[in-house]
């Protein structure tokens, strides 16, 4: 079963026309140009290199409302994606962000262009993926969302993200040890039928465990008749133990606590 998600997967690559994963972001230094055509000689020669060929996909956007167009690239570089973000700066194209991707999504936030970087383990290797969320201003990408969330491509169609999200976030302070990160709103037993577990505990949702003291964003809230449960994002430095997490080490993760434990930040 784990392992129709690589075809699942697949699928949804095939489908999004502009597609994204970031696994590092590297900066490097790519030069000014000043011309379209200049931006193309370069991106085709780059993706020759990468998988020895020429095809690129190319956006032509105004990310920072400058009201100047800018330039995203993409082109296949092996299993994954390769991505390069220009910004016309002063009449010249300058690199901003560069890396490795499964797919994105470009849409608007209020005001501002965010660019959404969803990124993949391959071949079904983990039942993680990793989001970053850049805002551009007049001279560089800003990473304003640093997580990583539960595929629900391995959990049985179990409820895993809000519906609704609130309006403004709160933070809470967690009074228990080894507190419980669990992928759903639930206590219920889970198991994937091919007795391939990815949870700290076999039969549990349980991703993570928070440590004592930690503050946490809550991001929603749900109520069941037993408890408010709240979806939260936790930082590195506040879980006590990923258990099977083993990717995006240095990103937050995001999940359900109960709130029968806490306390509301008032910081």
């Amino acid at each position: 079963m784990i392992y129709k998600t690589i075809n699942n997967l697949q699928n949804k690559m095939k489908k999004v026309v502009s597609i994204l994963f970031l696994s590092s972001f590297i900066l490097q230094t790519f030069g000014q140009l000043s011309s379209l055509e200049e931006l193309d000689n370069k991106v085709r020669k780059y993706a020759k290199e990468a998988f020895d060929r020429e095809e690129y996909d190319r956006i032509i956007v105004d990310l920072n409302n400058d009201k100047n167009d800018d330039v995203i690239y993409s082109y296949t570089c092996g299993e994954l994606f390769c991505i390069r973000v220009f910004l016309n700066i002063n009449g010249q194209y300058e690199e901003k962000l560069y890396g490795l991707y499964s797919y994105f999504s470009l849409y608007s936030f209020y005001d501002k262009k965010r660019l959404h970087l969803y990124e993949y383990s391959c071949c079904g290797e983990s039942p993680f993926f990793s989001n970053k969320i850049y805002e551009f201003n007049k001279t560089s990408a800003i990473l304003v969302e640093d997580y990583i969330e539960t595929n629900d491509d391995y959990v049985e169609n179990r409820f895993l993200k809000p519906s609704k999200y609130l309006y403004k976030s709160y933070s809470v302070k967690i009074f228990n040890d080894d507190y419980n990160l669990r992928f759903s709103p639930d206590m219920e037993p889970f198991e994937l039928n091919d007795d391939i577990f990815f949870t700290c505990d076999t039969k549990t949702n349980i991703i993570a465990k928070i440590k004592a003291n930690s503050i946490v964003k809550v991001l929603a809230e749900f109520k069941t008749k037993e408890r408010k449960w709240l979806y939260v994002e936790v930082e590195k430095q506040s879980i006590k133990d990923k258990c099977r997490i083993t990717d995006f080490e240095s990103q937050a993760i995001r999940g359900w606590i109960s709130g029968n434990y806490v306390e509301k930040n008032n910081l």
